[in-house]
């Protein structure tokens, strides 16, 4: 009997175990939203777990991550929406605005791209250096910082190439709400 329940007991922490190492993957998942009354601007962003590819010349092999979409909007005018790049599968992560990797019991990498924002190519700008935080579980909350990576700017005939700041906020606390 004491061989029956040690073993239930050893089963039960392994399992508490294994949710305790996919709980951060699966908090994030879901709808959440940042909302300003005083400047009007809400954001809203869609997030799913995904699978990051790693090419063999990088080492090779799989990293669980985070992958999703947003929408910014400010006094009530919708400024951006990319909501339905979120059903798309794409092979490569980088392809979907918002990317976490990285994520361990609290804090994961961020990097999203800006579609009011372009650069030199045309193309919506990426802030791969950001943090997200995991707040509070109950109520869910998260703070995401989005910062820009070190580097140069390129100035053409006075304009930058690469236009610095962001459309949405740099720093926001948003809450875990019900599924759209």
């Amino acid at each position: 009997m004491k061989k029956i329940l040690f073993i239930a007991f050893l089963l039960a922490g392994l399992n508490i175990t294994s949710f305790a190492q996919t709980f951060p993957i699966d908090f994030c998942t879901g709808t959440w939203k940042y909302s300003n009354q005083a400047t009007g601007e809400v954001f809203t962003m869609k997030l799913k777990k995904c699978t990051l590819y790693i090419p063999a010349s990088w080492g090779g092999g799989t990293e669980e991550c985070v992958a999703g979409a947003y929408t910014f909007s400010k006094n009530g005018i919708e400024v951006i929406n990319c909501m339905n790049i979120y059903s798309t599968y794409y092979k490569d992560v980088f392809d979907y605005p918002i990317i976490i990797l990285g994520i361990n019991s609290t804090t994961a990498n961020f990097s999203i791209k800006d579609y009011g924002k372009k650069n030199g190519l045309g193309k919506p700008k990426r802030f791969a250096a950001g943090q997200l935080t995991i707040i509070s579980q109950n109520p869910p909350k998260i703070q995401v910082i989005i910062e820009e990576s070190e580097g140069v700017y390129v100035i053409n005939d006075n304009n930058e190439i690469f236009p610095s700041g962001t459309t949405f906020p740099s720093e926001m606390i948003l809450t875990k709400v019900t599924e759209l």
